[in-house]
């Protein structure tokens, strides 16, 4: 079947450039051979690598049939467990990518995800026995596939994946679950440089040149609000200077100027550095956020990325996430898990928005000033923003010392 033929049956205007790109090299991995299994085939010990709901599988194994005897989706099948086990690019794939075949399946559609999900375990385990991961961890880290089948069916009352493009890292072994928390190894990129007073230890975050803040200090763009007095930050190292605007305590950026002394200021945080991002996975994959249990996954991590990837040198355990907004130490009690988890961060002022919280804490399209809070967590926010203020995201590091001292 050809590509063109492909879109046309699925009724989409065009195929996604991701398609387009990497069509060529699925037919040629199809034509040698594959890797014998056939779309729509449910392999081995899915249902359990996966940790699929027991009550979802019925429904699953209805739709590859349906998948077996129709050749669209035969092929629409294939393409993607190519990209998803097979393709040797490392990147998530967008939702774009993996878009529901709607106007075939009807409502069944996100159950197209669990059903192409469940066309490969070998693979997926292989990748981490290759790098030396046991099995154990694997198998804890492939079981998110099962929670974000259960958070879906929360949230829409019927079975299928947000995500699947982002649990391609998973497949690949590029993320590990390690007790409560998720962890990845990655290159830092974002625009900040850290410096540590030779001295006393202080740390001091100086913004990268080139971008734009607010005059509150928050990114420009952050929740869609532009402000037409924004102001550029500014960074330059000069002889035995460096100079910038610094980062200010509620994750803002500072529109003065500080210069650092190099001779008592090094830098330990720069662009291309190794990094450990952290992750976290939902209540439904792990239950409440017990700073207790934070600590027993960081020290499994602490050891964890050692081994794995000794050719790498780890700067610093980095996280973006809602859990990060500096709002929530202000309205929630400081004995919280919330403030505990978010307290060890040195927050940065990053542009987002505040979709990630409403979706996670309230669920998808919910009119926040309009909802009837059910928890705790859920007033405190509803009273805050009714009270005229915004979430946010916000991103955050702790060094590897820090994080050794916390934890250790």
């Amino acid at each position: 079947m050809t590509i063109e033929k492909l879109v046309a049956e699925l009724g989409i205007a065009e195929a996604p450039e991701y398609w387009q790109t990497h069509w060529a090299e699925y037919q040629d991995w199809k034509s040698s051979g594959g890797c014998g299994v056939e779309p729509g085939e449910i392999v081995g010990d899915a249902y359990q690598v996966f940790d699929l709901p027991r009550e979802c599988i019925p429904q699953v194994e209805d739709v590859c049939a349906v998948i077996r005897a129709n050749p669209v989706l035969t092929e629409l099948a294939g393409l993607w467990h190519y990209l998803l086990f097979h393709m040797p690019d490392t990147r998530a794939l967008g939702e774009d990518v993996l878009a529901s075949p709607v106007g075939i399946l009807g409502e069944r559609a996100p159950l197209f995800h669990v059903a192409v999900l469940v066309s490969d375990t070998e693979d997926a385990l292989q990748a981490f026995r290759m790098i030396g991961v046991s099995d154990q961890i694997a198998l804890d880290s492939l079981m998110q596939c099962g929670s974000q089948l259960v958070d879906y069916h929360q949230r829409c009352g019927v079975y299928g994946m947000k995500y699947l493009g982002w649990m391609r890292n998973y497949f690949n072994a590029k993320m590990f679950r390690l007790g409560r928390l998720v962890f990845n190894s990655n290159t830092y990129t974002w625009g900040f440089h850290v410096y540590r007073n030779k001295t006393t230890g202080e740390l001091k975050t100086l913004l990268a040149a080139g971008n734009k803040y607010r005059t509150d200090g928050l990114a420009d763009g952050c929740n869609g609000i532009l402000d037409p007095d924004a102001w550029t930050s500014e960074m330059e190292v000069v002889g035995r200077n460096a100079r910038g605007n610094p980062v200010v305590p509620d994750a803002r950026a500072d529109r003065e100027t500080v210069t650092l002394d190099l001779a008592v200021w090094e830098p330990i945080i720069t662009p291309g550095d190794s990094m450990i991002e952290i992750h976290i996975p939902p209540a439904s994959s792990g239950g409440r956020m017990a700073w207790e249990e934070c600590a027993a996954s960081y020290r499994e991590a602490l050891d964890f990325f050692p081994i794995h990837y000794p050719e790498l040198n780890f700067s610093a355990f980095t996280c973006w996430s809602w859990l990060l907004d500096p709002s929530l130490s202000k309205i929630l009690p400081p004995e919280s898990n919330i403030v505990k988890f978010q307290s060890p961060f040195h927050l940065l002022p990053v542009c987002s928005n505040d979709a990630q919280c409403y979706d996670l804490v309230f669920g998808d399209g919910a009119a926040v000033s309009t909802v009837t809070p059910k928890t705790s967590l859920q007033r405190a926010i509803v009273d805050y923003v009714c009270a005229g203020n915004r979430m946010r995201g916000a991103a955050g590091f702790i060094t590897m010392e820090e994080m050794d001292a916390l934890v250790r």
